[in-house]
């Protein structure tokens, strides 16, 4: 039986493969829900077998759709790599594809970006906002041409085959309150401690808020914030003016005055980050230009401030 699918079918499917959502796949590709949907219809029509069954806890993959993930990317990496060797030779504008966590994106890329575009005029980049767990597989498929990731996943070896890293900046997650807090003469504090007073956090599906839940569980304790916000910076407003506290990247209140910091004494409290990019592939040169400018010393040196 002859296929007929393009290499926008494959990776449509693994971005629901790791988002387990049709909404939130539809989000990242710029769909609507109802066309996403008919070209998920579509593509299990063409390979004649169901993909993902619907639960109320999002998309579940089927024994077929693991198969068909597994080779779709290979068929993107032997793609993305065969676009990489053509690259020097290609005319057009694609845009530079970066995918980073959270703290990545706001902290670091926002203000190495709009220096690098003004050095370079000619270039489009596209940032995107992912889990640091899931980024290197990104790289490998091609779905992104360079990754920021933080914690466990930017550590030298902890990389899989065919991705290369390159260590960055060591950030330290603190807690910030205000200063008139009880906890604002504390040059650190553990986790455990912080707990009985009240939290403001990043929304719940976000990693970091996730993760917190996780390790207040791992301390006998629940992590039950009182507001959500979206990003690091309301979050840091709201402890100032809604008297809450938070746990923060060092680097989102480097230099500020208006809120007290805490050094979290935990050992996951120290979050390394990396450059990820591709090894078994010569990167994109427009990937090349934006490392090399973020490790030249105008790159470096807007960087925030390391924690103490």
């Amino acid at each position: 039986m002859a296929l007929h699918y393009d290499f926008a079918d494959l990776r449509l499917l693994l971005v629901l493969l790791r988002t387990k959502s049709l909404s939130a796949a539809a989000d990242e590709m710029h769909l609507t829900v109802s066309a996403l949907s008919l070209r998920l219809k579509h593509l299990e029509e063409t390979f004649g077998m169901k993909l993902f069954e619907r639960t109320g806890k999002g998309l579940l993959q089927t024994p077929a759709c693991t198969v068909l993930a597994r080779e779709a990317a290979n068929v993107l990496a032997q793609t993305s790599r065969l676009e990489a060797a053509l690259a020097p030779y290609l005319g057009g504008d694609a845009p530079l594809r970066i995918y980073a966590n959270s703290t990545g994106l706001e902290n670091f890329l926002c203000p190495l970006m709009g220096r690098f575009l003004a050095l370079h005029p000619q270039l489009r980049c596209s940032l995107s906002q992912q889990r640091s767990s899931l980024i290197p597989q990104a790289i490998l498929t091609g779905e992104a041409d360079l990754g920021l990731v933080g914690g466990e996943q930017a550590l030298p070896g902890s990389a899989p085959a065919g991705v290369k890293i390159i260590p960055y900046f060591m950030d330290h997650h603190v807690l910030v309150c205000r200063p008139d807090h009880p906890l604002a003469g504390r040059p650190d504090v553990t986790f455990a401690e912080t707990l009985r007073y009240r939290y403001v956090s990043l929304v719940e599906t976000a990693p970091m808020t996730v993760a917190m839940k996780e390790r207040a569980l791992a301390v006998g304790a629940k992590f039950e914030p009182v507001l959500e916000a979206p990003g690091f910076s309301l979050l840091i407003r709201l402890v100032r003016e809604a008297d809450l506290v938070a746990v923060v990247p060092h680097s989102s209140v480097a230099g500020r005055t208006d809120v007290a910091c805490c050094r979290l004494t935990d050992s996951w409290a120290a979050r390394p980050l990396s450059f990820v990019l591709p090894a078994a592939r010569t990167p994109l040169p427009q990937a090349q230009t934006f490392l090399d400018f973020a490790f030249s010393p105008e790159g470096l040196a807007l960087r925030p401030a390391q924690a103490g």
